[in-house]
Order: structure tokens, then C-alpha cells, then sequence
């Protein structure tokens, strides 16, 4: 069973935050109609690297969808986006803040014709407010929501998360907001709705513990790298020959010490509590700089596995696919296209009930137009005609 299968969604998304949105949908086994303008498709479809004839940025978020081409800037075009939004149950956009109704094919207009539809909108800051028509992008919103202040080290500038956090915090709120809807409707018969997904309402809402430090103390939170302010240790540790993370807790201190072989820190007057810790940080740090420096990675990682110590190896990109853990679960996904072989990593959640599967691997512009025009009713003729004067 797929718990979504019952479920389209029109999907007029680019870059990430909407079409990682519309990919969850997917993965839970809606179908997806992904609209694109002819010719040469999203945005991001001409960033390298390649990956089976594809670009790598674009496949990561873009499987599981039919890909169609459509010029919605044209009257035609916006009809033809209207009739295949009479008949799904969800449209999802995150073009500039009213550019859809500029084209005639936001809310007001669609719920008319399909009073049903659960319509979401994802933009940078909202439809109503003093920024509501600025451009956003991820960096953007990293920088005004507060998550750039506390990323980076204490005595450099703030920094820009590796991970896109301002376009995958509006994708969670969306996939979960338009679910959320669907229940609503049919099994409550709330009726059609429409969602606002401002990128950077969601962002400050994963600060959490972080804003309310700031609301209980007055003060910004600070900037501390991988050191934590309220724990210790807390840290990076450089190794013989790469990184460790190591996080620790009252609880957890004689297991630390245990795995470093140095039992006289567990009751050491200036360690013996995590206040304590906390406050001595630096010179405790002094003492766990070297002693880390005398082994590998992996043989702290055992030591501090055998003695129930917190810890994990930092990988990058590549390594992390190579942990015995990693690859018991069976996160990568490998796919042929043109005989090219591609990678995805898989939907992370399992359910007992219900299967999350890619069962379409990222799509060439308009691989789909014909077909699924057909399906919505369109004759060839018509589809040709459209062809031809390059609506699709």
C-alpha cells in the first residue's frame, strides 16, 4: 500500500524548497505532475555535475514525478494548467509571491473551479508584511532567520549551513501542511484550503531552544562552533588522522573518562559536574586535545562504543556510504537511465502498513507532456496544436 496513491498533485515548483516538498509527496505514492516552461525546464536542470544524463542538483529532488512541459505565461497555456487543476487534488507552487495569480492560476481562481483543491503556496517571506515581494533565496533566509549567527565559530564571521536548512524547513511544513489538509477534507469534509508557506516564518520556527534563550536571557545565543554551551565536553576532536564528535553529560562523564583511560577527570574537583565542566571548558579541552591526537578515528569510535560513550566519526559526502550502519539500511537507491547509472538517497522513514518507493527516476524535460495530456483528455491534434505553437 501506498498511503498517498489516491493523491495528484500539480507541482509548478523549481530549485528546492518546492520540489523537495512535492518529492516527499511522491515517495509516499501520490502522483506527481511536475509543470515546467518548454524547452529548457527548471532552473536548475543545467547545473552540474551530470548524473545519468541528468543534473545532480535537479535529480535529488525530482524523482517520482511525470514531467510535463507548459507555458503558463500564455493564455492557452494557463487554460490548459486550468483543466488539469479541475480535476487534482493538490497544486503546489513556489514561484514569487503572486506571480501565480498574476497568470490567473493562484487560489482565488483554481478553488473556483475546484473547490476541493488544497492549494500551497511556498515563498520567501509570506504574502502580506514589508518583504512579502523581495526575492528569496536559501542564504537569504539563513541570514534574517538567526541560523547564520550561530553557525560557525565564536571568533569568526557567521556561516551559511551546509545544508540548505531555509528550503528544507519550508518543504517539511509544506509536505506535512498539505497532508494535514487532505485529511481535513475528506474525512471532516473541510473542503478545499489554501496554504501559505513563508520560508522564513519556518526557518525561525527551528530555532527553538535557541529563540527562547534569547527571549529568557536577553542576549543573542552565541556563536560556539561545535562546542555547546550548556554541555561539555562537547567537541570536535582532531585525531591521528581525521575527526571525532564527542558529546557528553553527568551521566555520561565516567563513561568518558572510562574510554580515554583517564579515571582521575571523573572526580577531578573541576570536572566532577557538568556546571563545572562548562565552566573550566578551556582547560578541560587542553587536556582532551592531545589525548585524542594518539589515535585514529576509528579506534576512538570502538573505545568510546565499548565503554557506552557518545561519539560518531565525521564523514563527508563520500565516507559516510562506507559505515557497516550506513549500509544496513539501505538508504541508496541506484536506478539505470540510458544506460547510465544514477544514485538518490531513499525516503528515510519506513512504515510497517504502507511502502515508500522511487518508482520513477528523475524525468528529461516534458518526458511525460503527451501522455499525461492524453489522459486529462486531450486528443493528439490538440497536443500537436499546443506543440506547435509552443505552449508545451
Amino acid at each position: 500500500m501506498r498511503i498517498l496513491e489516491d493523491v495528484t498533485v500539480l507541482d509548478v515548483t523549481q530549485v528546492v524548497s518546492g520540489p523537495y516538498a512535492s518529492m516527499l509527496l511522491g515517495d509516499l505514492g501520490a502522483e506527481v505532475i511536475k509543470v515546467e516552461r518548454p524547452e529548457t525546464g527548471s532552473i536548475t536542470r543545467g547545473n552540474e555535475p551530470m548524473m545519468a544524463g541528468l543534473s545532480a542538483y535537479f535529480s535529488s529532488v525530482n524523482r517520482n514525478k511525470r514531467c510535463i512541459t507548459l507555458n503558463i505565461q500564455s493564455n492557452d497555456g494557463q487554460e490548459v494548467f486550468k483543466e488539469l487543476a479541475s480535476d487534482v487534488d493538490v497544486v503546489i507552487e513556489n514561484l514569487k509571491s503572486g506571480t501565480m495569480s498574476r497568470f490567473g492560476l493562484g487560489y482565488e481562481n483554481i478553488s473556483k473551479i475546484n473547490p476541493e483543491i488544497i492549494y500551497c503556496s511556498i515563498n520567501g517571506y509570506g504574502n502580506e508584511g514589508p518583504y512579502s515581494d523581495l526575492p528569496a533565496f536559501d542564504a537569504t533566509v539563513q541570514a534574517m532567520g538567526g541560523a547564520m549567527s550561530i553557525t560557525g565559530e565564536a571568533d569568526g564571521k557567521p556561516l551559511r549551513s551546509g545544508i540548505a536548512m531555509g528550503d528544507i524547513a519550508s518543504s517539511m511544513y509544506a509536505s506535512q501542511s498539505i497532508i494535514a489538509s487532505l485529511y481535513a477534507r475528506d474525512i471532516y469534509d473541510a473542503g478545499g484550503q489554501f496554504i501559505q508557506v513563508p520560508m522564513l516564518d519556518c526557518l525561525i520556527s527551528w530555532l527553538t531552544n535557541r529563540a527562547t534563550y534569547s527571549f529568557a536571557t536577553g542576549d543573542p545565543y552565541p556563536r560556539n562552533g561545535s562546542r555547546h554551551e550548556d554541555f561539555a565536553p562537547w567537541e570536535v576532536f582532531e585525531t591521528a588522522d581525521s575527526h571525532i564528535s564527542v558529546v557528553s553529560s553527568d551521566g555520561l562523564w565516567s563513561n568518558f573518562c572510562e574510554a580515554i583511560e583517564r579515571p582521575d577527570l571523573v572526580d577531578d574537583d573541576r570536572f566532577d559536574t557538568n556546571a563545572k565542566r562548562v565552566k573550566n571548558q578551556q582547560t578541560l579541552y587542553d587536556i582532551l586535545d592531545p589525548i585524542f591526537l594518539k589515535r585514529t578515528t576509528d579506534e576512538w569510535f570502538e573505545r568510546m562504543r565499548e565503554c557506552g560513550a557518545p561519539a560518531a566519526p565525521v564523514y563527508d559526502t563520500l565516507e559516510l556510504w562506507e559505515d557497516e550502519h550506513v549500509q544496513s539500511r539501505e538508504l541508496l537507491h541506484t536506478y539505470t537511465r540510458d544506460g547510465e547509472e544514477g544514485k538518490l538517497v531513499r525516503h528515510p522513514v519506513t512504515f510497517s502498513e504502507a511502502e515508500t518507493d522511487i518508482r520513477i527516476p528523475p524525468q528529461d524535460v516534458g518526458e511525460e507532456t503527451a501522455s499525461v495530456l492524453k489522459e486529462y483528455g486531450f486528443t493528439e491534434d490538440e497536443i500537436k496544436k499546443l506543440h506547435e505553437q509552443e505552449i508545451i
